[in-house]
This record gives C-alpha cells, sequence and structure tokens, in this order.
C-alpha cells in the first residue's frame, strides 16, 4: 500500500482535492427525475426486477433504456439506504474518483510519459462539467458509462487474442446499457488503436459491430421513443452547418471551462449580452478574464508548436469530436452534462500540448485554467437548477414527515402560488418550481407508496376547489424562501 501511494502521490492528491472541491454535492437532496426513479423502483417480485432490463415497454420503463443507472442503481442504493442521499452521492464520487485512476491507468498504458499523464488527468479532474454529474444522481449514468469505457479501452490494450476481445465488448455492453453515447466506443478503440499502429484485427472489429447494431436495432425499434419525448422542441436534430458549427463552439467553450450558463447571454460567438455583467457581477467579470487568457494561451502554445505535431498531437481532438457526435446535432439539448468521453479527449489534447513547454508556462496554463473552472463552479453553485429544486424538494421532504407523518389514500395535496419570495417577485409560476422540485406526483408516491395521494399545482391546473373535504393546501412560499 505504501509503494502504490508513494508511486502515485500526485495523483491521489489531484483526486483529493478535486473531490474536496466537489464535495457540497454530497449534501445534495434528491430532485426531480430522482422522485421518478425512486418510484420505479418500488418493486414486489422478481418479474418487476426483470423488467429493469427488459427492452419492452414495461411500468418499470423509463424514458431512455439505461437500466444500470437508471433502475438498478437506484433500487439497491433504496434497498440499503432509504432516502438518505448522501450515501448515494457518495458512492458516485467513488466512482468519479475511480474514473480518474482509470484514465490515469489508459494514458499511462499508451506510453505517454509521466508528464502527459499527469496534465490530463488534472485538466479532466477539475473540470466543472462535472458539477451537474456529481450534483444531479440521475446523471451520475455519465460517470458509470465513463468508468466502463475506460475499462473497455484498458482491456483494449492488452495483448490480442479472443478472450481480451470479448472482455472489451463486455465492458462496452455495459457502458451502453448506462447510456446511449456510449455507441461511440468501437471509434475510440479504431482511433487508439490508430495511433499506437496496431494491427486491426478484422474479428475485433467484427464482434463491436455486432454489439452495435444489435444494440441500435433493440433500442430504436424494441424499446423505441418515449411519447413524452417525441416531437418535444429540445430534443428535435438540426443538421444546419451554422447551427452545428454554434453549437460545437459551445461545447469547446465549455471544454475550457466556461460555465454552462453562458449560453443563454451568447448573442454572437464573441458577444456577451449586456445582463449577463448585471446578474453575475465581479465573479462573472472574472470568469470572462480567465476564460480568455486560458484560451489565449492555449492559441499561443498551439501556433508556436504546430509544424512540429505528429499524429498524437492530433489524437485527443479526434476523440473529442468523436465523442461529440452523438449531442452534436440537438442544439436545444446541449449541457455540460453530456461532456463524459469529450472531456478525455480535451484533456489528453492539452496534456500532449503542454509536453514540451517550460515549467514555466505549464504552470501558468494550469494556474489558469484551474481558477477559471473554480470560479465556473462558483457561478453554477448560486445559480443551478440542481442547487435549487434540491433545497426545495429537501424543505417539503422535512415539512411533509413533521407534519404529515402519514397520509390517509383519497388525501389532496395543493400547491398554491405564492406572490413573492423574500423581495423578488416571482417570474414564473411559483407552485411549478415545486412541481419541477418533485416531478409532479412522484415525490408522493415515494414518501407515501401506500397512499393514493393526488398532487395539484396552481399554475398547471385550471380550476382549484376550495375548502375540500381530505384536501391540504401549501403555500409555495413555505418551501421557495
Amino acid at each position: 500500500m505504501g509503494k502504490f501511494i508513494q508511486k502515485h502521490a500526485v495523483l491521489l492528491l489531484i483526486i483529493f482535492f478535486c473531490f474536496m472541491l466537489f464535495s457540497p454535492g454530497l449534501t445534495q437532496f434528491f430532485l426531480s427525475d430522482d422522485w421518478f426513479h425512486l418510484k420505479i423502483v418500488q418493486i414486489s417480485n422478481v418479474k418487476e426486477f426483470l423488467n429493469f432490463f427488459s427492452p419492452l415497454p414495461n411500468a418499470q420503463s423509463t424514458a431512455f433504456y439505461r437500466p444500470i443507472p437508471n433502475q438498478l442503481f437506484f433500487y439497491i442504493f433504496y434497498q440499503l439506504f432509504g432516502l438518505q442521499a448522501f450515501f448515494y452521492h457518495f458512492f458516485v464520487f467513488i466512482l468519479f474518483a475511480y474514473s480518474l485512476y482509470l484514465y490515469y491507468l489508459f494514458l499511462s498504458g499508451m506510453g505517454l510519459s509521466k508528464r502527459v499523464v499527469l496534465m490530463s488527468t488534472f485538466v479532466v479532474a477539475f473540470s466543472h462539467t462535472y458539477f451537474t454529474r456529481l450534483y444531479f444522481l440521475s446523471a451520475a449514468q455519465e460517470i458509470m458509462m465513463s468508468v466502463f469505457v475506460l475499462l473497455g479501452l484498458i482491456s483494449n490494450q492488452k495483448k490480442e487474442g479472443a478472450i481480451k476481445n470479448f472482455v472489451s465488448a463486455g465492458w462496452f455492453i455495459l457502458a451502453l446499457l448506462c447510456k446511449d453515447s456510449a455507441i461511440v466506443f468501437p471509434a475510440l478503440v479504431v482511433i487508439f488503436d490508430w495511433m499506437q499502429n496496431k494491427k486491426f484485427y478484422t474479428n475485433k472489429i467484427l464482434l463491436l459491430a455486432f454489439v452495435s447494431l444489435t444494440y441500435l436495432f433493440i433500442r430504436v425499434f424494441i424499446f423505441g421513443f418515449s411519447s413524452t419525448l417525441a416531437g418535444h422542441e429540445s430534443y428535435l436534430p438540426s443538421f444546419s452547418p451554422r447551427v452545428l458549427l454554434n453549437t460545437f463552439y459551445q461545447y469547446v467553450i465549455w471544454a475550457f471551462g466556461g460555465a454552462e450558463l453562458l449560453q443563454d447571454y451568447l448573442s454572437s460567438p464573441l458577444k456577451l449580452i449586456p445582463r449577463y455583467y448585471t446578474d453575475f457581477g465581479l465573479l462573472g467579470k472574472t470568469m470572462i478574464v480567465f476564460l480568455f487568457s486560458t484560451i489565449f494561451l492555449t492559441v499561443l502554445i498551439f501556433f508556436k508548436n504546430v509544424r512540429n505535431f505528429t499524429q498524437k498531437n492530433w489524437l485527443g481532438v479526434a476523440v473529442f469530436v468523436v465523442a461529440i457526435l452523438p449531442v452534436i446535432f440537438f442544439p436545444s439539448h446541449k449541457f455540460t452534462i453530456q461532456m463524459s468521453l469529450s472531456m478525455f479527449g480535451f484533456a489528453l489534447f492539452v496534456g500532449i500540448l503542454l509536453a514540451k513547454e517550460s515549467k514555466k508556462v505549464i504552470a501558468l496554463f494550469l494556474l489558469s485554467y484551474f481558477c477559471l473552472n473554480i470560479v465556473s463552479i462558483l457561478l453554477t453553485q448560486n445559480t443551478h437548477y440542481t442547487v435549487q429544486r434540491s433545497r426545495i424538494s429537501e424543505k417539503v421532504y422535512e415539512y411533509m414527515i413533521r407534519e404529515y407523518p402519514s397520509l390517509p389514500s383519497g388525501t389532496t395535496v395543493v400547491f398554491l402560488n405564492s406572490q413573492t419570495v423574500g423581495s423578488d417577485i416571482v417570474t414564473w409560476g411559483s407552485s411549478k418550481q415545486i412541481s419541477h422540485a418533485l416531478m409532479g406526483d412522484n415525490f408522493f408516491r415515494v414518501v407515501y407508496p401506500e397512499s393514493e395521494v393526488t398532487v395539484l399545482y396552481e399554475d398547471m391546473t385550471d380550476t382549484i376547489k376550495k375548502d375540500t373535504e381530505n384536501t391540504i393546501y401549501l403555500s409555495s412560499s413555505l418551501f421557495l424562501e
């Protein structure tokens, strides 16, 4: 153990400090989709458990076929810990640390220098894009997927053989059962094999192609697409070159460390609307300064060394582009949450780019990158929906179990609007905010599983009948202040 710590001391320090950086996420309560996932794992027999993995529509299905993070994860932890969210989050944080270790191992297995490996791991570890994945349990699917993809890539580095190929394909299948975007795994295998001048083995390619085509057939023709998503504007694809370039640009800005909220304030690729500075003040201005300095340093180093680039220098760019492909065509559904695999490519590009620079240049770049991502994390903590909805959800939970330890079947709970929250005017429905945090009536189906409870939200109901029997009226202001 002592030798392991001594050998990987810098890596362990990176993991420790990024663990501390994101540690407020450990106190997050359940919110939004979490309540839906907790509801569907309320099962009573083996058949319902097996339904988790069935691609055929059933009572335990979700909008996406992701049985490991959406059903299995929530089922196991609900059975072990009930509604103690800390233990769910702690497990996700351990997976996060493990993914960083796997990334380090994978890069080391490529024969890269320790300097490149550590710098690339540093860039991944302190990326603000991990915020939602660590603060929102339903987003843990990204971390689980990246763990299985990395295990598959590490397996692929071993000596060729049938067993190795089947092991890699097995990790690929598990990654697909976490999230659809793992479909790029075969392309990543080809890219890394090409970079390392490996011979392309037909059996391996055919096996991965078979898994991919089988999964796509099941996903498209058997599982299908949820009616709640079909036609939803955020899931409508765009193939316009201008739109695609704009979407790609946004992902690049996020990769460097620009906060996700920037997409709501950019009037053009290089211009922010004035409201950005009034909304975020000094912290917002600080982020722009560090964003500019980090990009400027990258461009400067790039043009300084571009004439000496080898195929290895472009490896990270290729990985970034390939990993973005599953989401690039959905401009209205772009989030930093979707950057698990693409950040591996970006970090590798940066690590190789900095490899031959002086210690001063490396320190300056990493400091600028680190400060930028710290500021973006702070901005996100103050504004992100996961933080706000978690607080609302926890307040409702504490209030309900204190005031109503049990609810008889037939009870109606009504959340009424409040005109103000503190000194701020509510700009959109206050009861609607409660609904988003509790995922409609899913919260009540989890907290009161034996009761048939009707839940109404004034924003989302045409008429509210006052003073009806067995009705509980709650002002939204109780949970928004």
